[in-house]
């Protein structure tokens, strides 16, 4: 195709829609939305997607969130909006115009109590409303694929733990940390896999190829999550250990980060300590295997160190 149909981005301002504004721009041009054009203030949101009409985009790509995990368990209504409402207008939107959705959701809908990774098939049960949200975001395109009369063909990538150079995830506040602190206290209890949002992105942009030569698409709900597992106490030592031997100046030494007393609580809303997530059926279906999760984690401190030498720090 000499001039494919737009990609509308929504959620361009957050870690994974930067990652994804680089990946899809390639593929199709681009029209990326961030905060003010998703709030869904006095309808704005229906009227902007009305400017589109059937077929007019190659697909919706949402990435926007609401994110802060703690921050959900005082502002409920914020996470709803966001992470409800918002995904169940796009479906309804998509649905009607006959537009392919790409939506991420979270480990965070199931509870963490089951032993091995989750599948697919597994009944989510969210223990704080980060996940509550995000778990009745998904639903909201379920459930419209599944009524009668509707048609809508979508993607939702269940992923965990993200993380990017630039964003505000857990691998950048260990590094921050280790340039000031001399020992650090992180959680052993709770397991998965972080994953970095360019590897995501790498992913989207496979499957938006895809749509655009009008390739047929595996649909439906899949896992997407780096291989291997690891604790955050783990991820810690990992981090500040490749610090170190890229030649990053850290005060703080992997032997330095220690176990937390897991009676402390670590904050309000309630997490999982299983956040593993089957990969088995998107490797089937999209023939594409996770890397390992030390693999990017490894790239993304060599960016930091390649970042503080070109800045001379």
């Amino acid at each position: 195709m000499l001039h494919p149909k737009p990609i509308l981005l929504l959620g361009k301002d957050g870690q994974l829609g930067r990652a994804l504004s680089m990946s899809l721009s390639p593929a199709a041009p681009l029209i990326a939305w961030g905060r003010g054009e998703t709030d869904g203030k006095d309808g704005s949101l229906e009227a902007k997607l009305s400017l589109f009409g059937a077929n007019g985009l190659s697909a919706v790509v949402n990435a926007a969130a609401f994110t802060d995990v703690e921050g959900a368990e005082d502002r409920e209504d914020e996470a709803m909006a966001s992470n409800k409402t918002l995904p169940g207008a796009l479906a309804k939107f998509c649905s009607e115009k006959g537009i392919f959705l790409i939506h991420y959701s979270t480990d965070y809908v199931h509870d963490g109590f089951k032993e091995g990774p989750y599948l697919e098939t597994d009944e989510p049960n969210p223990l704080n409303v980060y996940g509550k949200s995000k778990l009745l975001g998904d639903r909201e395109i379920t459930d419209l694929s599944a009524s009668s009369g509707a048609t809508l063909d979508y993607l939702i990538f269940r992923t965990s733990r993200v993380y990017s150079v630039t964003g505000r995830c857990f691998p950048n506040a260990v590094l921050k940390k280790a340039f000031r602190e001399k020992s650090l206290e992180m959680d052993a209890t709770m397991v998965g896999a972080p994953t970095s949002a360019e590897w995501l992105a790498q992913v989207t942009a496979f499957v938006a190829r895809d749509l655009i030569r009008g390739a047929e698409v595996p649909k439906g709900l899949y896992h997407l999550t780096a291989a291997g597992e690891t604790t955050y106490l783990n991820l810690a030592r990992f981090v500040t250990e490749r610090a170190r031997a890229a030649g990053l100046k850290t005060e703080l030494e992997p032997w330095a980060i220690t176990a937390r007393d897991p009676a402390i609580p670590g904050g309000k809303a309630v997490r999982p300590l299983n956040s593993k997530l089957s990969t088995r059926k998107f490797s089937a279906d999209f023939k594409i295997a996770p890397p390992h999760w030390s693999h990017h984690v490894s790239l993304f401190v060599e960016n930091h160190a390649a970042l503080a030498a070109a800045f001379g720090h």
